[in-house]
Order: structure tokens, then sequence, then C-alpha cells
């Protein structure tokens, strides 16, 4: 369900809830570990390709926002595809593959 590009982040956020909501010493600080280290090896790697492509390595950090965005947006076709949710295009409604009920066409 995740993307690879983000799923460290999301790893990470999941390991730091858990580290701070266990007691003792727990998986979840190996989580955080690793997480972070993954974090490190793909933004290192993010610099390397984007000097390869002579851009802004100061573009790096922001890598994971558009990750985000692209997932989001994804999952939102995803739910209009399953009919979950509806679409307006020029004046008729559609969910899924069906019109709205109460929804007329205008024929011209």
């Amino acid at each position: 369900m995740f993307d690879s590009d983000s799923l460290p982040w999301f790893s990470l956020g999941a390991g730091l809830v858990g580290c701070f909501v266990a007691e003792i010493v727990s998986p979840w600080q190996w989580l955080t570990a690793l997480s972070i280290t993954a974090i490190f090896a793909q933004q290192t790697l993010l610099v390397r390709f984007y000097r390869t492509n002579q851009s802004n390595p100061w573009y790096v950090p922001t890598y994971i926002i558009g990750a985000v965005i692209a997932f989001g947006m994804l999952l939102k076709a995803m739910t209009k595809l399953r009919g979950l949710s509806t679409t307006t295009w020029r004046g008729t409604t559609y969910r899924g593959n069906q019109l709205v009920a109460g929804e007329k066409r205008l024929v011209r």
C-alpha cells in the first residue's frame, strides 16, 4: 500500500511513537534505528542523483513532500474508482462507472 519512497518515513514515525509509549528496551528502538539508517541512505542517494542531473541538492529534503502528495493523489484516484467518492464532470455526477441517482444528462 505504501510506496517505497515514503515507507522509511512512516516507519520512523511509528518507531518514534513506539519508543515513547514503551517503557523498556523494545523492538521499537530497532525499528527507529533502521528507519533512520534507511532515510540517511535514501537522502545520500538522492543528493548524488541530483548532482548527476545538475540540480540543486538542497532540494533533496523536499522530495518526501512530493512523495506524500503523490501518494495522496493515488489514494484519491483509487477511492473514485472504487465508487467511494463522486466525480462531477461537465455537470454530470458519477460514482464509479455509474451515474448518481437524480442526475440527468443534458442532450444537445
